[in-house]
């Protein structure tokens, strides 16, 4: 016969898995790295996503990233704050991938994309100049871009 536990306290695989699945935020790898034995990763995708519903293991996974939230000193307009800091250092280096991937997740985290549309993988420079445009109105300072090279006259090609 099984033992009733208190309500949030978690036990075994339960308790493994809210610890697994806070290392990546991976649902289906928490499940498998918790011990749950499963036919398929498909299989284990849908049984962690309703373990996920449990009310005390979404408690127990709140409660472990408000301690990780307190012993970093983060809130949200920290993170938006350094994501920003990035944003400058790589337009200062010219590393426009990683000022595209700062600025990308400025503008998520200020929820100016619409989320039905999918993220272009690659950046033009249209695509750069329209989050730079969207975060000045934002209110964020952004710094002139570095010069554009074209690629017809490149002198490395």
């Amino acid at each position: 016969m099984r033992q009733a536990t208190k309500p949030g306290i978690l036990k075994g695989r339960r308790e493994r898995f809210v610890a697994e699945y806070l290392r990546d935020l991976s649902p289906a790898d928490a499940y498998l790295r918790a011990g749950y034995r499963v036919a398929s990763r498909r299989t284990a995708r849908s049984a962690a996503q309703r373990l996920l519903t449990n009310v005390a293991v979404r408690a127990a996974i709140a409660r472990a990233q408000a301690a990780r939230r307190d012993l970093l000193d983060l809130d949200a307009d920290g993170v938006v704050r350094r994501f920003h800091s990035l944003y400058l250092l790589a337009v200062t280096t010219g590393d426009l991938s990683a000022a595209a991937a700062a600025l990308q997740n400025v503008a998520r985290l200020l929820g100016l994309y619409d989320r039905s549309k999918p993220v272009a993988p690659r950046y033009t420079p249209a695509d750069v100049d329209r989050l730079r445009d969207e975060l000045r109105v934002a209110g964020f300072e952004i710094p002139p871009s570095p010069p554009r090279i074209d690629p017809e006259n490149d002198p490395i090609q």
